[in-house]
């Protein structure tokens, strides 16, 4: 009963540390979107808060940082760069 309990408690944060991991690919991915927005803001395209927090991120939480900035870039009518 006890190592029921344990795994019970255990299960949760195990699935925490799981969702949270990332590959070199997504933070690669996260990175190359990072550029393509820094790079369209420097051509005259108008900063975005939402999307300037999530190029903050991109190293930290690319999962949660990546939908975030490829449908901003999408707003603003920008190519998203090819997934490696």
């Amino acid at each position: 009963m006890a190592i029921l309990k344990g795994a019970v408690f255990a299960a949760p944060i195990f699935c925490a540390c799981v969702a949270f991991a990332q590959t070199p690919q997504q933070l690669n991915y996260c990175k190359a979107l990072t550029t393509t927005y820094r790079n369209a803001v420097g051509s005259g395209s108008a900063p975005m808060q939402k999307l300037e927090a999530a190029t903050i991120e991109c190293s930290t939480n690319p999962v949660g940082s990546i939908p975030v900035l490829e449908r901003g870039l999408k707003e603003m009518k920008v190519e998203l760069p090819p997934r490696a």
